[in-house]
């Protein structure tokens, strides 16, 4: 990317990273635990994930980061906290189609700190034109409980499809990450009640219930006093649900109902291993 970036002769390259690369708790690098229940401010001085962290996403944004550092380009880091908002179908867009399949077994309850795509589009086009070479900048939003949010993506599953549906319920952060060890070592999910749902909608893996549960919230001073930034508010986040809805559930965007043999494991709650020696018994 960097050498392309001289090749075409660009002159300031800003990197979407995330605000992911701050999660430093070391007993949080084996993986098998949620983090920490102790709610954390972040800033661009916060401590970094280590360059072993066991979280792939944290781990590869950090360097991707390191990456650009090392490079002679006029560059500027962007960290986003949670992104939210319209044309999102596979981040928390997959949350409200899971929901209205009645396929999420459960969401831990924390408080992170979401942040409207509007505002984070607005924030590269500032970042652009008034931000510092080589500096890194935060862009925050509104802390929001977990469970605050899933009541308002169930007021849109009502309001775009007629019907309602089971809510989650808040499951202790312990037990949805040793669930996520689960899926992750069988071939199938065993929690999701519809196998033939697309990959991008399979319930989480424990890096995601990781960072579902991680406690924190940030502070955009910086990039506020540098180019302007707004940190999205409560009612800016509404609208970002809102958007995000009409977005995952329009154009019957939720998965019909199983036929076939889909229908078979979706009806015993088979694996496909087991579907296979049944079906060769």
């Amino acid at each position: 990317m960097t050498q392309a970036c001289r090749n075409r002769g660009v002159k300031r390259l800003i990197l979407t990273s995330s605000i992911a690369v701050y999660f430093p708790s070391t007993h949080e690098r084996q993986g098998w635990f949620p983090p920490t229940k102790k709610r954390v401010i972040l800033d661009e001085n916060s401590p970094r994930a280590p360059d072993d962290f066991w979280v792939n996403y944290c781990r590869t944004k950090c360097i991707q980061e390191k990456i650009v550092q090392a490079s002679d380009l006029d560059y500027i880091i962007l960290q986003p906290s949670d992104i939210i908002g319209k044309h999102d179908d596979r981040s928390w867009g997959r949350l409200i189609r899971m929901m209205a399949e009645c396929r999420l077994v459960g969401i831990p309850r924390t408080k992170l700190n979401f942040v409207n795509v509007t505002d984070v589009a607005e924030g590269h086009f500032r970042a652009a034109v008034y931000g510092t070479k080589g500096e890194t900048y935060i862009l925050g939003g509104c802390p929001f409980q977990t469970t605050e949010l899933i009541s308002e993506m169930m007021a849109n599953i009502r309001r775009i499809l007629g019907v309602s549906t089971c809510a989650p319920k808040a499951v202790p952060l312990l037990l949805l990450s040793l669930l996520g060890c689960v899926q992750e070592w069988f071939d199938d999910d065993p929690l999701d009640s519809q196998p033939n749902a697309p990959e991008a909608d399979k319930s989480f893996p424990r890096e995601t219930i990781f960072l579902l549960s991680s406690q924190h919230t940030t502070c955009s001073d910086k990039a506020a006093k540098a180019f302007g930034y707004q940190p999205t508010t409560h009612a800016g986040v509404i609208e970002a649900v809102r958007e995000m809805a009409d977005t995952a559930l329009s154009y019957n965007r939720c998965v019909p109902p199983p036929t076939g043999l889909a229908s078979i494991r979706h009806k015993y709650h088979l694996t496909k291993h087991q579907l296979h020696k049944l079906l060769n018994a």
